[in-house]
């Protein structure tokens, strides 16, 4: 059995075309009759009467000027989410009445019991990827299910530690394969293999991806690659990889998310390890439908570590309740959590419609689907097409082989897409966009016929005629004129590039103060923008639309990752006392009014900064204005007029405006503040205050130097004077001193002279009101002395006493002004210290 049997070529799809033709008497094949007749012989075409099919006024954005709201859609969006099977909305409805009938009972009873539902659905699903019954498990979501087999099967070694992917993995599987690298202890840069399609293409190679298996095999422990490739619609050769990857000793696993319901799946045969999908896609089970996992029947006996829970037990003892695992067999074993009946029911729903044809017959409608839209884009838009009425031309990047596709086609246009959806949409077209540059088209060969393709062809036509008068982005230009402002996007001016006349742009890049983004311009001409750039000190540049993606000297990285500072900046300031401005002058003589000045770029450490990253003639200007200005809207807030500093910042006559400008929701809708006016405000000004001494100062104001000198000269003078005095007295005693007696045992009468010591103890002593010794001056002039000395120490010890409650009750810290609502700025007679 050969990978994705398809006998289906382009060729056989001309053929067929020019014999529908012949049959029905029509001799152009891109004639709407052909695509009517061929629907309606189509032996399938009952399978459309099977769904909900939207009508065009019950979409959103569509113009109904344009369309027929009663008509039928464009739905060419089924890759992305499938229409509603009528068998769904009966097989939900019978589960919510049951539930209302019956409550709990539901769990076991009547048609579909909710306990192993999902069990009803294994046959169905098992036939569509190709699989045994024991294989096949339903459950959780899809990327629930890559972490529940990656959990199982990933097991790194020193050896064998790295996963294989490509590097337009969808986003949740890369997510999912980094965070399963890390709890395993590894780091992702050494242990993820990200392949990359070849330059100048959008698709992996097979012989590529084998190459690198072949190369890299040993030490890679999972492949893990998507069935069909959601942004280019490539179908991969999983037999082929898988058999190889086997060869070197590697596991590998499937994402089948685009692949489900899409096309034929042989996984048992195959030999796949494990495998994953989604069903709400091609299988219309509706948002966040059920997802499903396959494991190979050589697992089935495997009992490896996995994540667990009790549907993961066998249902013969599950509701025993022993907390004795016995795990289930095969892929049910993997099982974690009860099913949710209400995401079964509309699986039930689509298997209804799988069930009642065959995938290799809707396999071959498929192919011719979307072989005939594949004909007729070639034919109406290809660039080298004679029957292109439009300089629009249309390239598909998805693989021409029909056995490396499934129904999707991804559509690259040489306008942006945004342009090209828009109209679509407005016509009831229902396609998606993924960037940058590409609009996919699915024709479900479950409700598409060839009419929906011709249709969206037509409104494709339509559409290109539409926007075709977009030379050199000039409506680009006007739909982003109108909508800047509302996004506070401001534009220097616009360069105007002639694609027949193209001199250097260096000149008109001299006079840019801001990053270059390119609006329109095609991979030539952006080739040339970006030569002429390097002669400038420009060196940011956003990429808008996709063709300037192509040019050979694209610089890495197409959008700027920091900001670059313009060569000049241009501030407006206004007269605003009490603000004051001054000018650097080299002479006083020189100094004038506030005028236009420029400042040369200084104070930059350019020792730590590399030369090539400065920018030398950076000047600063500054000119005054009359008024900050004000905001005018209109009535119906459509319209707007600026005035002052704000009119010269939004015509670019100004970067930036330097004052005390107020902010306003009005203002702050055109202005960006800084931060220092958004989160710190306005100081007052006021005047600035002779310097008090500070509380602590105060306190120890007896103490200053001057009076410590006199303190120490007083006390030792008053200590000498009372030492002599008392010394020299005639009447320093009150007695005579007592003979000696010869009695050894009585005690000898000491001096009673004051020595110098005793006098210096006194008269610290009565300075410090502290104690002092028994010895106290004896002769009358040291006792007046002392008492001159003690009313001396009375005073100073007031003076102590009064200046601590001063310290502590008066002398309050001076409060500088709050702001203007400050009540002495209020208040005029709380205006206590003017």
């Amino acid at each position: 059995m050969a990978d994705h049997d398809c006998i289906c070529t382009q060729d056989k799809v001309k053929e067929y075309l020019e014999l529908m033709a012949k049959n029905a008497g029509i001799s152009d094949l891109t004639d709407p009759a052909l695509a009517a007749y061929i629907s309606d012989s189509d032996g399938l075409r009952h399978l459309r009467d099977l769904f909900h099919y939207p009508k065009c006024g019950s979409l959103p954005d569509v113009d109904a000027s344009l369309v027929d709201p009663s008509s039928d859609c464009i739905y060419l969006c089924g890759h992305s989410l499938g229409l509603m099977p009528k068998a769904t909305e009966r097989v939900m409805n019978e589960q919510l009445q049951k539930w209302a009938r019956m409550g709990v009972y539901g769990h076991l009873s009547g048609d579909l019991p909710w306990a192993y539902c999902d069990e009803a659905a294994i046959e169905g699903v098992a036939r569509l990827v190709g699989a045994t019954k024991s294989e096949v498990s339903v459950c959780n979501g899809l990327t629930v299910n890559i972490h529940v087999l990656l959990t199982a099967f990933y097991k790194p070694t020193e050896q064998r530690h790295k996963i294989l992917l490509e590097s337009r993995a969808f986003p949740s599987d890369h997510y999912a394969i980094e965070s399963q690298i890390r709890l395993k202890g590894r780091n992702p840069e050494e242990s993820m293999i990200v392949m990359m399609p070849r330059d100048g293409e959008e698709c992996l190679r097979t012989e590529d991806i084998l190459q690198k298996i072949q190369e890299e095999g040993d030490q890679i422990a999972v492949v893990f690659l998507p069935g069909v490739q959601y942004y280019t619609g490539q179908l991969f050769n999983i037999h082929t990889i898988t058999m190889e990857a086997h060869k070197k000793g590697c596991l590998v696993g499937w994402d089948l998310a685009h692949a489900y319901g899409n096309v034929p799946l042989q996984l048992h045969y195959w030999d796949v390890d494990f495998a994953c999908w989604c069903s709400y896609k091609y299988g219309c089970t509706g948002a966040g439908g059920i997802a499903g996992l396959f494991i190979h029947d050589r697992f089935k006996e495997d009992k490896r570590d996995r994540m667990l829970g009790w549907w993961s037990h066998k249902m013969s003892s599950r509701f025993q309740m022993t907390n004795e695992l016995d795990l289930d067999e095969g892929a049910a074993g993997y099982r974690i959590s009860n099913p949710p009946i209400h995401l079964v029911a509309p699986l039930m729903g689509s298997l209804e419609v799988f069930n009642s044809v065959s995938m290799d017959d809707l396999r071959s409608r498929s192919c011719y689907l979307t072989g005939y839209m594949e004909f007729l884009i070639k034919h109406f838009f290809d660039e080298a097409s004679p029957h292109r009425r439009s300089k629009i031309s249309v390239k598909i990047i998805t693989p021409a082989e029909f056995h490396e596709r499934g129904c999707q086609l991804s559509l690259r246009f040489s306008v942006p897409i945004d342009l090209v959806y828009k109209e679509l949409t407005k016509r009831g077209v229902a396609v998606d966009k993924r960037y940058p540059h590409v609009i996919r088209v699915a024709p479900i060969h479950l409700y598409n016929n060839y009419t929906d393709v011709r249709r969206f062809i037509t409104a494709l036509q339509v559409v290109v005629l539409s926007v075709k008068g977009d030379k050199n982005g000039r409506s680009f230009v006007t739909e982003f004129e109108n909508r800047r402002h509302d996004y506070g996007v401001h534009v220097q001016h616009y360069i105007d590039v002639d694609p027949n006349n193209v001199p250097t742009l260096s000149s008109s890049f001299e006079v840019v103060t801001s990053n270059i983004v390119l609006l329109y311009a095609g991979s030539e001409i952006a080739e040339k923008i970006f030569n002429d750039l390097k002669n400038t000190t420009i060196s940011k540049v956003w990429l808008i639309n996709e063709d300037a993606s192509y040019s050979k000297n694209l610089p890495r990285g197409s959008k700027p990752f920091e900001i670059s500072l313009p060569k000049h900046l241009r501030a407006v300031t206004v007269n605003d006392p009490p603000f004051v401005y001054s000018i650097p002058a080299s002479n006083p003589n020189d100094c004038q009014g506030l005028g236009e000045v420029e400042v040369p770029l200084s104070g930059i450490d350019t020792a730590s900064v590399p030369n090539s990253s400065i920018d030398r003639s950076f000047q600063f200007s500054l000119h005054l204005n009359d008024s900050y200005g004000a905001v005018v809207v209109s009535h119906d807030s459509r319209d707007f007029s600026l005035s002052g500093a704000l009119w010269e910042l939004d015509n670019d006559k100004a970067d930036l405006a330097i004052g005390g400008m107020s902010v306003n929701p009005e203002r702050e809708h055109y202005v960006d503040f800084s931060e220092p006016w958004l989160y710190h405000g306005i100081k007052i000004l006021e005047k600035s205050q002779n310097p008090s001494v500070s509380t602590m100062q105060s306190f120890l104001q007896p103490l200053q130097s001057s009076l410590w000198t006199a303190l120490f000269v007083a006390v030792a003078l008053i200590g000498l004077a009372i030492y002599l005095l008392d010394l020299s007295s005639p009447f320093h005693k009150f007695y005579s001193p007592k003979d000696e007696t010869e009695d050894p045992f009585s005690e000898t009468q000491s001096d009673a002279k004051v020595n110098f010591g005793e006098s210096m103890w006194f008269v610290w002593g009565v300075l410090l009101n502290s104690g002092v010794s028994e010895k106290t001056p004896r002769g009358c002039a040291a006792r007046v002395l002392g008492l001159v000395w003690c009313g001396f120490c009375m005073i100073i010890a007031a003076s102590y006493t009064a200046n601590l409650a001063a310290f502590l009750v008066l002398d309050q810290p001076e409060k500088g002004l709050s702001g203007i609502t400050d009540p002495r700025v209020i208040f005029e007679i709380l205006n206590l210290h003017p």
